[in-house]
């Protein structure tokens, strides 16, 4: 049994609820030029979807236009997926306005499919929601989205859809045309055709998703996986005042968090406590790795120094601690022999999380290659406070190159008479399509002190400073 949600105005709803309803108010598409949704009001003055901006402007010159963005759309949607584990365990986004869910296994837990989405409808509140159940998953897509709530079984499904008229189902326009040039008005005399002669004088996906909903065909929708949440709450023995009385207990709970990353192979960065007081709010202490692992010494490392950093409100009496920012392990082929970068990539997170921990990651910093010609932009520095994706290892290599390590930033003019040229020139042409080029001559030269360093010339014969050999 299969419940669909569809959220026609979910978009606007979401982000745009503070809108007065007398406002009129219209969601756009910055690509097509058109009208993709709009309120109340805006439908009262004549806009639709689908309208051209100028006739939409024409009929309500005061209306309030809003560009579609896409990550707010997939943000919109992921904010109902999460509530709707509560109640399905397989479920799956249909679109930017649709949800599967499967209730059959739930009823009996959460009673009948209609009261299922009775407590759905409650819990969605003010958004909203149109829903519908059949046995099949496209069936009840289809009349929740064509504004048909119905609950429906194996029993009385072709009773209640045969006499439904085709102008009420959301087909498209061009599909809707095709069936009514046969002279098809009813749902039931298109389920009694054939499936080739669909194919044939409709198109074949209609005549796919005919057998999907009238249950010829089987389609189930694709689980979507949930993510493991972490969640321990202890009451104290004792009221601690001070931090550092919460090392004890904290250290086991953390024990806890790494076994719970290691069971589900996962690994984290960042772990939230919350600590109860009796008569004020709660205080937080945030634990942040700069890189996720699920090596219990590396988060009590960083505890031990957060204590030392964390002054609660007042007296703790319970400790609350969870996090929901967890990676799946990536799946590597293990060797007897692993390659030396294995090593080195393990002690360089190590030694970050051990900063992280003991100067806090707002106080270093990480160099991220760019790819520009310019070698004095060809490194940037990249703050760590939210740095706990994967650092890419695979910067270029020099060692194949006439390149120093030590390159400065802001190049200094020179004199070329105290230089003595030993390698060059090496050609730097850059920006020759843009109005301000850039071309040099790069060269190896010994200072007349001894030192080696690394000149270039520009186009205007001037020589400069670029970095220094070891």
């Amino acid at each position: 049994m299969w419940l669909y949600c569809y959220f026609p105005q979910l978009y606007l709803e979401t982000w745009y609820s503070h809108v007065p309803s007398s406002h009129a108010l219209a969601l756009y598409s910055d690509r097509h030029k058109s009208i993709l949704d709009c309120n109340s009001a805006a439908h009262t003055a004549g806009v639709q979807a689908g309208m051209n901006l100028h006739t939409t402007l024409c009929l309500a010159p005061t209306i309030h236009l809003v560009r579609f963005q896409e990550d707010l759309a997939k943000q919109a949607i992921e904010q109902l997926r999460l509530q709707a584990q509560a109640f399905s365990s397989w479920f799956q986004v249909d679109g930017q306005d649709g949800l599967y869910l499967e209730v059959g296994s739930m009823q009996k837990l959460l009673g009948a499919p209609q009261y299922i989405s009775q407590r759905l409808q409650a819990h969605l509140k003010p958004l909203t929601c149109q829903l519908s159940s059949a046995p099949y998953a496209r069936t009840a897509r289809l009349l929740a989205r064509s504004g048909i709530e119905a609950h429906l079984n194996k029993e009385n499904i072709r009773a209640f859809l045969n006499p439904i008229s085709i102008d009420q189902l959301s087909f498209d326009l061009k599909t809707q045309l095709s069936i009514k040039k046969l002279g098809i008005k009813k749902f039931g005399q298109l389920l009694k055709l054939r499936t080739a002669d669909i194919a044939y004088r409709i198109n074949l996906e209609t005549a796919q998703e005919l057998e999907y909903i009238a249950g010829y065909r089987k389609w189930l929708p694709k689980p979507e996986k949930t993510q493991p949440f972490f969640y321990r709450c202890i009451e104290l023995d004792y009221e601690a005042n001070l931090a550092h009385q919460l090392l004890f207990p904290l250290s086991k709970l953390i024990r806890e968090f790494c076994q719970f990353l290691t069971e589900h192979c996962l690994i984290s960065h960042e772990l939230c406590v919350r600590c109860i007081h009796r008569e004020t709010e709660p205080s937080y202490l945030t634990l942040t790795l700069a890189n996720p692992t699920q090596n219990s010494d590396e988060w009590l490392y960083l505890l031990r120094h957060a204590l030392e950093r964390f002054s609660p409100s007042a007296a703790t009496t319970d400790l609350q601690v969870f996090s929901k920012k967890t990676i799946l392990v990536e799946t590597k082929n293990l060797n007897l022999i692993q390659p030396k970068n294995t090593l080195n990539i393990e002690k360089k997170n190590a030694l970050m999380n051990r900063l992280s921990g003991r100067i806090g990651p707002q106080q270093y910093g990480l160099l991220s290659y760019k790819l520009t010609p310019l070698p004095e932009q060809q490194t940037e520095l990249v703050n760590t406070a939210s740095v706990y994706a994967k650092c890419d290892d695979a910067h270029p290599s020099t060692s194949g190159h006439h390149r120093p390590i030590w390159i400065i930033d802001h190049p200094k003019p020179i004199h070329r008479q105290q230089y003595h040229l030993l390698h060059g020139p090496e050609r730097l042409d850059q920006g020759w399509w843009q109005a301000t080029p850039c071309r040099r001559d790069y060269y190896i030269a010994q200072h007349q002190q001894g030192a080696i360093h690394w000149l270039y010339k520009d186009a205007e014969q001037r020589w400069f400073l670029q970095g220094y050999f070891s």
